[in-house]
């Protein structure tokens, strides 16, 4: 059986600074807000559900993870509103 994800953070701020990265003057220069994030939340959910990986070496080794991919997701105990691959499907 695959186990929870740990460590997702869950708050306002990770909400804001998710919602900044999408304007445009979030996109002009994101670098300062993804430094936030990454400081804050290795691993964050956005509001839809959607698990957002902030750390470059954690997105490279997701798709490369045999253990990740569809299916798993209700099992890692996680909402089940996205099926496409995620860090939820995942088993540490």
């Amino acid at each position: 059986m695959t186990a929870a994800v740990t460590g997702v953070v869950v708050n306002q701020k990770i909400d804001a600074l998710l919602d900044i990265l999408v304007t445009a003057e979030g996109r002009q220069d994101p670098c300062p807000t993804c430094q936030q994030l990454r400081t804050m939340a290795p691993v964050a959910m956005a509001p839809d559900s959607a698990l957002v990986l902030t750390r470059y070496a954690d997105r490279v080794a997701l798709p490369r993870n045999p253990r990740c991919g569809h299916g798993a997701v209700a099992v890692a105990g996680l909402p089940t509103g996205r099926p496409a691959m995620s860090a939820s499907s995942c088993s540490p």
